[in-house]
């Protein structure tokens, strides 16, 4: 619990949501907690975690803008007749008579389309580690106030953590952690006012299993070797706490 804690509050996220909505942030701490304690199985009951991850999806319903799987911007009208118009005629013919195929109009126009490349652009958006360590970066998304959630030398830990927790084989919470939201903002988008928290305690969990991991391995070495990786770690995470907070204030 030490590491979950260390990891919720060195998070730039945390803090945004906090300083907005301080009640917010507060049940996006106590719902990870709650699933890590769950995780260790220091609690059993599956159907009070999916109550509070229900709740907790309620609550960026809230704060999430609504999005039409359906209607479409001038712009976007513009680039789905730039990309009708480049479709081949296609034909066939019976006898004399002349058949044409609205192959274009099925792939593009039709509202099924639409809407299934909007849930598979929202669905892919999920993995794109950039929004979590990076605000974005290199490809920050259009209509999206991008900002730093965590520390960008935290993404090898996730991964770290990530692998750890597959290879524990806990699909349930996976599923309830990780599923559950990629459901979520397929069908409703990523324009929240405070991010993507539903992937908040997936996130905060794996990076503190990772430096559990990590920590391990560094008692495992001499004494001398250990203060100094833990004094560089430390120096390491201050300038990096320095840059961030440097850039959102200026």
């Amino acid at each position: 619990m030490l590491f979950l804690t260390f990891v919720v509050f060195s998070s730039p996220w945390i803090w945004t949501i906090f300083l907005a909505r301080p009640v917010l942030a507060v049940f996006i701490i106590l719902i990870t907690v709650i699933i890590c304690l769950y995780s260790k199985g220091q609690i059993t009951n599956k159907y009070f975690i999916c109550f509070l991850m229900f709740i907790f999806c309620y609550f960026q319903y809230k704060y999430i803008v609504k999005e039409s799987l359906t209607n479409l911007s001038n712009d976007q009208i513009r680039v789905r007749d730039m990309r009708l118009s480049e479709y081949p005629p296609v034909y066939f013919r019976i006898g004399s008579k002349t058949i044409w195929l609205p192959v274009a109009h099925w792939f593009e126009g039709r509202k099924e389309s639409i809407v299934f490349s909007r849930i598979q652009d929202n669905f892919f958006q999920n993995f794109d580690l950039n929004h979590y360590f990076f605000a974005g970066h290199p490809r920050e998304r259009v209509g999206i106030l991008e900002s730093e959630k965590f520390i960008y030398i935290f993404l090898p830990v996730f991964i770290i953590g990530l692998i750890d927790f597959l290879n524990r084989k806990k699909y349930f919470l996976f599923l309830l952690t990780f599923g559950l939201p990629v459901f979520f903002y397929s069908l409703f988008g990523h324009r929240s006012l405070y991010g993507e928290f539903l992937f908040f305690p997936f996130i905060s969990i794996l990076i503190s299993s990772g430096l559990k991991l990590l920590y391990q391995l560094v008692i495992k070495l001499g004494v001398k070797k250990q203060r100094i990786f833990l004094l560089l770690l430390i120096i390491i995470f201050i300038f990096v706490l320095i840059q961030i907070i440097s850039y959102e204030i200026y």
